[in-house]
């Protein structure tokens, strides 16, 4: 039996080496698989860690923005505040001036406009009451008064009675009737 068991011993010896051959090539294997995904998680998280920063970086610079903008907004809105009160003083001072005054200060307004002289000046009701001298001639004025008033009875006149007059010669047949009143 000895060169069975020398046999047997023999297979076991091989059989053990070829087992701890594969033992340690699978241990191999399972570390290099390992180390794999140990890099490739740590990719993943450099990744992830790259796209949270780029993340967090836009989302600072989209709240500097919107800081930005709001503190515009606001020294804008200052702005115009300010610029109201200025406009309010301005036409406080200008409606408690006396009446000299401010027909003095509408003189200069109308001469710093005025370039030929042929210009067409319109006042408000208020400022019509001013008595100051303007500088168109008198008989300019009447002329002016007169066109107007024309023009005003004309475009009056013609108003009231084109509707009237329409009404009229659809109801005698002198024109059809569908296009008026559909």
């Amino acid at each position: 039996m000895n060169g069975l068991s020398k046999i047997e011993q023999r297979l076991r010896e091989e059989s053990k080496a070829a087992l701890d051959a594969l033992s340690a090539q699978t241990e191999e294997t399972l570390r290099e698989i390992h180390r794999e995904y140990e890099d490739r998680a740590e990719r993943e998280r450099q990744e992830a860690e790259k796209k949270q920063t780029a993340a967090a970086e836009e989302r600072l610079e989209r709240l500097r923005s919107a800081a930005r903008m709001e503190t515009e907004k606001m020294s804008l809105a200052a702005k115009q505040e300010i610029m109201e009160e200025a406009f309010g003083m301005a036409l406080k001072k200008l409606c408690t001036l006396p009446q000299e005054q401010y027909a003095a200060f509408l003189k200069k307004l109308l001469h710093a406009a005025v370039s030929t002289g042929r210009e067409t000046v319109i006042f408000n009701h208020k400022d019509s009451m001013v008595t100051l001298p303007l500088p168109i001639p008198p008989s300019t004025q009447v002329f002016s008064k007169v066109v107007y008033l024309y023009i005003e009875s004309v475009l009056l006149g013609w108003v009231t009675s084109t509707p009237l007059l329409i009404c009229y010669g659809a109801t005698r047949h002198y024109i059809p009737y569908y296009y008026i009143f559909s």
